[in-house]
């Protein structure tokens, strides 16, 4: 496997470098010791600048009185057993009454999220926030808060500190003082922001070349972070709750899936965004959120068995749900995931942020977008058509068909459909396609995101007019109950 050769200059800001092999390190520390200066460079200013002086806030502690403060009713029909990673779940009673921690046994021991935050870096650069654990696989130290760590890619496999002689194949960072690692990478030559990420980061070769980081962060405090992101900011709390149990439930869909995986999610839209810690006003009500709803999963049902529901979710539906079926790849169908909810909420939300003008692209450069998802007995022409095609009365398409003069293509699932295309180009599948000559047109579409499972936009809309999380929910998923997996 091709490595990247690390240049001799960084593309870093200097003075970031913690120097060498961690058994390198110990040597430096001992040495620093017995002669009682600090030989480490100081950051340089334009470091400081950038960074600032974060500070992440108290972790919050999850205790079963922070349950019993939700004062929203969480209906739930129960289920005797969930399929998550570990054991069975004691369900939610059935009935009008408040969700609290009364007859909430843990059940289930639910290990840490595994999230890819990043796949193919440069370099990756960590401080902590207080003292840094650094381990590999012979040695660990710790390093002072403040400290950054320079890691790269080797030329011979594994990962290496900026200016040691050593790689080993994986790196484990953590910070148990301060509950708090701060983050810089460069990407496929794009700088990511410095994030501060709660737990520990793995370290190690990405598959295709670089340095690969996966964050290990306890499953309630992703829910947090993720809340944070992924809720309108100006929502009400009851949309909140709904938008935590929902990331909830698709994280823990995924990481009994995955368990074999090297991750469970990545950390961007194509799993749920996660930029590590959040602070400000949105990261007070997703923490409230997510401690309110402690373990609480939407479930459904899949050969008769219980099955924690990955509950997708997405901007705006623009007034009519999708099915999951857009999404291709044999995926069980799942009742609660079919579509067809005709959503008037999003809809008085706001009609500018719901529509989007027309956009054109030519026949033939959609074409070449289009040829890494075709099988390679397709045409090697432009077609010189498209065909949508849906089932029952639903606006929107399941998948598409490429016309040519001779044959027509297989069906593509309309999600594959557009992300292929350009999720710029077309915002979402409920939009009308038209092809004039060598040009095709994206036209009337409304919505934004692929439409399955909760709309956001209506999520939002439905707790300012008094709905609780729990309406939200059985409205976007109809059928599910609401248990506890923990």
């Amino acid at each position: 496997m091709m490595r990247r050769r690390r240049a001799a200059g960084s593309c870093l800001p200097a003075g970031r470098s913690a120097g060498a092999h961690v058994l390198a390190l110990a040597r430096l520390r001992a040495a620093q010791d017995a002669r009682g200066a600090d030989p480490r460079p100081d950051p340089a200013p334009q470091v400081r600048t950038r960074l600032g002086n974060p500070s992440p806030g108290p972790v919050m502690t999850r205790t079963r009185a922070a349950i019993a403060r939700w004062n929203g009713p969480l209906v739930a029909a129960a289920v005797a057993c969930l399929q998550l990673p570990q054991g069975c779940a004691e369900p939610v009673s059935t009935g009008a009454a408040e969700l609290s921690a009364a007859g909430t046994d843990l059940a289930v021991d639910v290990r840490p999220v595994r999230v890819r935050i990043v796949s193919g870096a440069e370099q990756v650069q960590v401080r902590g926030e207080g003292p840094m654990a650094v381990h590999d696989e012979e040695a660990s130290v710790v390093l002072p808060a403040g400290q950054w760590l320079t890691l790269a890619a080797s030329q011979n496999g594994g990962v290496i500190p900026m200016g040691g002689s050593e790689a080993a194949p994986e790196w484990t960072l953590s910070a148990p003082d301060s509950g708090a690692l701060w983050l810089f990478a460069v990407e496929v030559g794009r700088p990511m922001p410095a994030r501060p990420y709660p737990g520990r980061l793995r370290v190690t070769a990405g598959d295709r070349g670089g340095v690969a980081v996966v964050n290990e962060v306890d499953l309630e405090e992703y829910v947090a972070c993720v809340a944070a992101r992924e809720t309108w900011p100006s929502a009400p709390a009851e949309a909140y709750r709904a938008q935590a149990v929902a990331i909830r439930s698709y994280v823990l869909h995924w990481m009994r899936r995955r368990r074999d995986h090297p991750f469970d999610v990545s950390n961007d839209q194509w799993s749920q965004v996660y930029t590590g810690r959040v602070s400000g006003q949105a990261g007070v009500l997703a923490r409230e959120a997510a401690d309110s709803t402690r373990g609480v999963v939407c479930v459904t049902t899949c050969d008769g068995q219980p099955l924690v529901l990955p509950a997708y979710y997405s901007a705006a539906c623009g007034g009519w749900t999708q099915a999951m079926a857009a999404f291709g790849g044999g995926e069980p169908l799942l009742s609660p995931l079919a579509g067809g909810v005709s959503c008037s909420f999003c809809r008085r939300f706001d009609e500018s942020d719901l529509t989007w003008g027309d956009t054109t692209t030519s026949m033939a450069t959609l074409f070449q977008r289009l040829r890494p998802i075709l099988p390679d007995s397709t045409a090697r022409t432009p077609p010189i058509d498209i065909q949508a095609v849906r089932s029952g009365d639903s606006p929107r398409p399941v998948a598409y068909r490429l016309v040519w003069p001779a044959a027509v293509s297989e069906p593509i699932p309309a999600e594959r459909f557009r992300t292929a295309v350009g999720v710029q180009l077309m915002r979402s599948t409920l939009c009308r396609v038209a092809v004039n000559g060598g040009e095709i047109e994206f036209c009337g579409g409304r919505g934004a995101g692929h439409g399955v499972g909760l709309c956001q936009r209506g999520a939002c809309v439905m707790a300012r007019e008094g709905r609780t999380a729990a309406e939200i929910l059985h409205f976007y998923y109809p059928g599910i109950s609401l248990a506890r997996a923990y």
